[in-house]
């Protein structure tokens, strides 16, 4: 479980629903920032960015399984593959993880947060 901070750790994050998070990955040493104190909670990060990001930050096995049918050609598959071995993604459906799908940075934290807990 990542701990509470009182540090806050980004400037264009205040008042937003995913501050917490933000802030705990940030204290954790598993949240950057875009640059100039700023977090860019709007922008978006690849599905296939967040697995490696949730596999590295868990320190998940490598998996025995290939789990998907559309990430072979990604750089991200192994970290796709041992997310989906710990049960932490079931993917976009119909046997796909869609790893160049997109989601905002201010899920994303949640999501690494949630991990933790």
């Amino acid at each position: 479980r990542l701990p509470g901070t009182g540090g806050d750790f980004f400037t264009d994050d205040d008042g937003s629903r995913f501050e917490d998070g933000i802030n705990r990955l940030a204290a954790a040493g598993f949240a950057r920032g875009c640059g100039n104190g700023r977090y860019c909670p709007g922008l978006t990060v690849r599905r296939g960015w967040l697995a490696t990001a949730l596999a590295t930050a868990l320190q998940l096995p490598a998996a025995e399984t290939d789990y998907f049918r559309d990430d072979s050609d990604s750089p991200h598959e192994d970290n796709i593959n041992r997310i989906a071995a710990a049960r932490i993604t079931t993917g976009c459906g119909d046997g796909r993880y869609c790893p160049d799908g997109r989601v905002k940075r201010d899920v994303a934290a949640v999501f690494l947060r949630r991990a933790f807990d």
